[in-house]
């Protein structure tokens, strides 16, 4: 069960860095714009960081959670470390 949650927030950073015509054309028009760009529109990598925030809430509302775990996003320390916590229930 923890390494299919390992596997989706593995999957999610894949998708973020991965190479692509949007991903050349967001660079681009960040260089062509100063990076005023995006304060316009939101890049790729910002929305699979948020994708990730919901990935990992429901994981831990639906799976995680009852069983006394929790998941911190990775992105709240700096992408070093993925901390659980253990619920105290009691």
């Amino acid at each position: 069960m923890f390494s299919k949650v390992l596997q989706g927030i593995n999957k999610i950073f894949a998708d973020a860095e991965k190479l692509g015509a949007r991903t050349y054309m967001e660079g681009c028009l960040g260089c062509l714009t100063a990076y005023i760009i995006f304060l316009c529109l939101e890049s790729n990598y910002d929305k699979c960081l948020k994708k990730l925030h919901v990935y990992l809430e429901q994981v831990n509302q639906t799976t995680l959670n009852p069983l006394g775990l929790h998941v911190i996003n990775p992105m709240e320390r700096g992408l070093r470390v993925i901390e659980v916590l253990i619920l105290n229930n009691g």
